[in-house]
């Protein structure tokens, strides 16, 4: 049985991140947690921890409504990401668009970006 957490799970498997992308993406994260009022775990382990036997997750107890994954490498967590989706756990992967039917994902569009920066460029003259 699951009773809802107001708690989103983070995880990333990035030994350095507090000075590059990812500090923003946890920023980012962090700020929309506090405006709907959601705590947010950081859950930190080891990436042999996180796939266990039968490709079950560690993390199906249900102590989060969701989890976010920081870009998650293709091979070692398709087994964990597949098993969330089986067992109804909503999450979602920033950077990465590898992820198995049922994982949201977000991926910054840089080449949509570039296109508008130089369109601008191109309109001022």
């Amino acid at each position: 049985r699951h009773i809802p957490t107001r708690t989103l799970g983070f995880i990333s498997d990035r030994e350095e991140w507090a000075s590059g992308v990812e500090m923003f993406t946890y920023s980012g994260i962090r700020n929309g947690c506090l405006h709907v009022s959601y705590d947010l775990m950081l859950l930190l382990r080891s990436e042999s921890d996180w796939v266990v036997a039968n490709e079950d997750a560690y993390f199906l107890d249900r102590r989060c409504d969701g989890l976010i994954f920081l870009a998650p490498r293709a091979h070692p967590w398709q087994g964990a990401l597949q098993s969330l989706v089986e067992h109804g756990t909503p999450v979602v992967a920033c950077y990465s668009r590898d992820v198995p039917e049922g994982v949201g994902w977000v991926d910054p569009d840089n080449e949509g970006a570039v296109e508008q920066t130089m369109n601008h460029l191109l309109n001022l003259g």
